[in-house]
């Protein structure tokens, strides 16, 4: 992949700094990770105790979704939320794999879960899959 610009490394340094003020050295962290719209910050809030709430999205399915102001939004598989790991605890929300805001937020992604995995003495690391990933194990 070839960067269009020098705004898009430009974008890119500023995530890159934000990321290293963000994550710092830590003993132990747990990082949840996998495909966007996967369901990484819905089992973040779970697992701290945020509420949670479903509502019908119109086509017979069900729309988890919380209305914490902390930047976790759950309401819509379709777009990524997470743009930076947020953490809660010692849980990190990671953003997805095949992000949906394009390249540049891949690289920013894969640098962010990088600096977590490099920085943390004891790590555990939690994969969030679709129920059809039990198919192919």
């Amino acid at each position: 992949m070839l960067l269009k610009s020098g705004q898009e490394i430009e974008e890119i340094q500023h995530h890159f700094n934000e990321i290293n003020e963000r994550i710092s050295q830590q003993e132990k962290a747990i990082i949840i990770i996998g495909d966007t719209g996967e369901g990484k910050s819905t089992l973040l809030n779970y697992l701290t105790g945020v509420p949670l709430f479903s509502r019908d999205d119109d086509f017979g399915d069900y729309i988890i979704y919380t209305e914490t102001s902390d930047g976790i939004d759950i309401n819509d598989r379709s777009i990524s939320q997470t743009t930076l790991p947020l953490c809660r605890g010692i849980y990190w929300d990671c953003p997805g794999f095949g992000d949906t805001r394009g390249p540049v937020q891949n690289i920013i992604n894969a640098y962010s879960i990088y600096k977590l995995v490099k920085n943390t003495k004891k790590l555990k690391v939690v994969v969030v899959a679709s129920e059809y990933f039990k198919d192919y194990v």
